[in-house]
């Protein structure tokens, strides 16, 4: 019984949030300090901190949330980002 209530509440946290997230993929420009410069294929550009485990032309796979307000992207955040590869 336990398990099955841990499942209904991470189902009901992921119902919740994910109203407002997208999934997007960047590739890293430019790595300045502690500062990661990406850019979505369709151009927007986007930082973050944490520098140390990032490359220039390293591929994130990332969720998104659209800070909510849907009809704009320039307010989007990042909720979670992860290592997907590599462009030359």
């Amino acid at each position: 019984m336990i398990i099955s209530k841990a499942i209904a509440v991470i189902l009901a946290a992921a119902t919740i949030t994910t109203g407002n997230t997208y999934p997007e993929t960047l590739y890293i420009t430019e790595i300045s300090g502690d500062t990661v410069t990406a850019r979505t294929f369709s151009g927007m550009v986007y930082q973050f901190d944490g520098a140390e485990d990032w490359q220039v032309n390293d591929i994130v796979s990332a969720i998104m949330n659209d800070n909510g307000t849907p009809e704009a992207i320039t307010d989007d955040y990042f909720v979670d980002i992860r290592y997907s590869g590599w462009i030359e």
